[in-house]
């Protein structure tokens, strides 16, 4: 009588469970899933915690693809989308806080930047979740077809592949800004990311978004009583991250330097934005980075990188600065990237700006070439939609620090230097991957990051953007070197581990051994093949589904 009770308490619980939430339930379960998703991007002690944060997320999706047939689904897919997202990039992009008041900003109001920075933070988070969302439509489209009905275990392969293409297709817009890659949260721990050294950082979120989309369908088999086939996929999902991490340590713990060392030094002048920009500041710049230029070639330093705009003017409306230059590298006998504006005239006779790297050997020789930024920070350097920002949010259009918008850099072709080659990269340069690789297929032997990340003090958001420095190190399979503004300066070595540190808003330099390299690896070979591989995968489903249904109609 016992056994019976039992049996039937226990198959009540599971009917209740298995019994689809209502929506406002599963919109706030999704809600939870982006803001368990966005923690380990903003602490790192907790990275472990990416691998399973998207499995409520993916559960609901799995669930109601399985049982919902009602009209004007898509659009309810769409809703639960965007509580996964907004609830996402409001957590990812909270560091715009740091931004207030905008003191920077001549003449800005502490109600326009409070109006700037909230329009900042939401509009970012929303943008992004309108696109984002867009996948799971797409996903509720594809449970339809016939082969996916009969094969649910199908969907989670259609997750990770959809997940990874919308991180891509972030990156083909200015307002895509791909800040919060899943990859980045896993950048602390170097046996969790060597897979992009294969596929690229890409390849990281794909597994991470095809565990938790395992853990998912193991609950869903498990509330239908299907006790074997859970077991068996969670049992999967655990043996990918146990592949995953002992790659990862194979490749960490057997790795070691090859060559001659070459000592290199990051700069952190701590001059905060508002300083930067003041009246009188030149001098207090230049007497700052000549002390630290000093400190770092009597360390024995070879290379010394300078963090971006270090000298926010263009020696062509200050001419002393070009001496200066030489002058330094001279008398240190040391290569010099200092990070400053070039005016160059372009085929139609216009003089364009360009927020720019220069090359100074140690004999005080300046490059005719330089590298200028090719990604821009929209209304910080450029503004976007301007006609309508301006009329919509006047403030947003008094955000950038500059006169006139910066032009555009053009090319990747990596400093030549009697060391060897450097790539450049400036910023915001260095959240895209195309840059770097297009460094390495140049020649690039060393990979130099110039940044300035002082608008955001200590908040996660310097953090983040080391992280994808991190990642930038693995793809390439390159010592990276980062100088920041007021931090966080590092030398990162190919296999993701720093080796040297800066912490923010500290006044000093990085000095450390980076070892240059010419070798091409797996991911500089083949790009981003993955993607194109998850595009194919998605697309064929439906002639493959017509297919099945056809002979399973015979």
């Amino acid at each position: 009588m016992l056994k019976i009770y039992l049996y039937s308490f226990k198959m009540k619980i599971l009917n209740i469970n298995y019994r689809p939430l209502k929506f406002k339930y599963m919109i706030l379960i999704c809600a939870i899933s982006g803001i368990m998703c966005a923690l380990p991007l903003i602490f790192s002690q907790i990275a472990i915690l990416g691998w399973t944060a998207f499995a409520p997320m993916a559960f609901v999706l799995i669930q109601y693809s399985q049982n919902h047939s009602k009209k004007r689904a898509a659009g309810r897919f769409y809703l639960l989308g965007m509580s996964f997202f907004m609830a996402f990039g409001l957590m990812i992009f909270h560091w715009f806080y740091c931004l207030y008041p905008l003191d920077f900003v001549p003449g800005m109001t502490k109600g326009g930047a409070l109006a700037v920075v909230l329009v900042a933070w939401i509009g970012l988070s929303a943008i992004q979740a309108a696109v984002s969302s867009i996948q799971f439509v797409i996903f509720y489209f594809l449970s339809k077809l016939e082969i996916i009905k009969k094969n649910p275990a199908l969907k989670v392969p259609i997750l990770a592949c959809l997940w990874i293409c919308f991180e891509w297709i972030q990156t083909l817009t200015w307002a895509g800004v791909p800040w919060g890659r899943f990859a980045v949260g896993q950048s602390a721990y170097p046996i969790l990311i060597q897979g992009a050294s294969l596929f690229g950082s890409y390849f990281v979120s794909f597994l991470m978004i095809l565990c938790g989309s395992l853990i998912a369908l193991g609950a869903f088999y498990f509330l239908q009583n299907r006790k074997k086939y859970s077991a068996y996929i969670f049992g999967i999902s655990v043996l990918i991250f146990i592949i995953n991490a002992a790659y990862g340590a194979t490749i960490v713990y057997s790795y070691y330097d090859i060559g001659e060392p070459v000592k290199v030094a990051a700069l952190q002048g701590n001059v905060s934005s508002n300083d930067k920009w003041s009246d009188n500041s030149l001098d207090k710049i230049m007497n700052i980075y000549d002390e630290l230029t000093h400190e770092a070639a009597d360390a024995g330093a070879e290379i010394i990188l300078w963090s971006e705009t270090s000298i926010p003017y263009t020696m062509q409306d200050i001419p002393f600065i070009e001496n200066y230059f030489k002058y330094l590298a001279y008398d240190t006998q040391t290569i010099l990237f200092p990070s400053i504006f070039m005016e160059k005239e372009d085929d139609n006779g216009e003089i364009r700006t360009y927020n720019a790297v220069l090359n100074v050997d140690r004999y005080g020789r300046i490059s005719d070439e330089f590298y200028a930024k090719r990604r821009l920070v929209p209304f910080g350097e450029y503004l976007p939609m301007s006609g309508l920002v301006k009329t919509l949010v006047p403030p947003l259009a008094e955000l950038s620090i500059f006169e006139d918008e910066l032009s555009y850099g053009e090319s990747n072709i990596p400093h030549e230097t009697d060391i060897g080659k450097i790539g450049s990269l400036i910023c915001f340069d260095s959240i895209y991957e195309i840059y770097t690789r297009e460094n390495v297929l140049n020649g690039a032997e060393l990979i130099a990051i110039s940044t300035n990340d002082s608008w955001f003090k200590d908040s996660p958001a310097v953090y983040q953007h080391n992280g994808h420095a991190v990642l930038r190190a693995v793809e390439s399979g390159r010592y990276v070197v980062r100088s920041a503004n007021t931090g966080i300066s590092s030398i990162i070595s190919p296999i993701g581990e720093i080796k040297e540190t800066l912490a923010p808003l500290l006044y000093g330099c990085v000095i450390g051994d980076v070892y240059l390299y010419d070798d091409i690896n797996l991911y500089m070979r083949i790009g981003n093949a993955i993607i194109g591989g998850s595009f194919s995968f998605l697309i064929i489903l439906i002639p493959i589904s017509a297919v099945y249904k056809k002979r399973k109609n015979k």
